[in-house]
């Protein structure tokens, strides 16, 4: 999955080592410093939002980091393209042709934007 989060890349990465994650596409706990209770490594992630421009289809997660009392919410983007291959199956992939490029620059761009009115509506 490409993660539409560039300009966080590095402080997210950070996070990652220092807190535990559940990554919203493979359901998998990444563990850090503290546990997560088990309640949470049960709870299966819903999309927050889901964008879709003909083939390609930016979905929003949002995860919630806690570290002691403090949380913080999260939103993450993930891009992907879907096809059949030559069996007929539904399939997904990262990676795009010149053609697919302005249907994923449109769902990044509403990604974005629908985000950045969250975090304006929070505060």
């Amino acid at each position: 999955m490409v993660y539409f989060d560039s300009a966080f890349n590095k402080y997210q990465t950070n996070l990652v080592l220092d807190f535990n994650i559940k990554n919203p596409i493979t359901k998998k706990l990444y563990t850090g410093g503290n546990k997560m209770d088990e309640k949470q490594n049960e709870e299966k992630t819903m999309p927050e939002h889901k964008i879709r421009f003909g083939c390609i289809k930016a979905t929003i997660w949002k995860n919630i980091i806690k570290s002691g009392k403090q949380e913080i919410e999260v939103l993450n983007t993930s891009i992907e393209k879907s096809y059949k291959d030559s069996d007929d199956n539904w399939k997904t992939t990262n990676s795009y042709n010149v053609n697919d490029l302005p249907k994923l620059i449109a769902a990044a761009t509403e990604a974005y934007i629908k985000i950045t009115k969250k975090s304006e509506e929070d505060k």
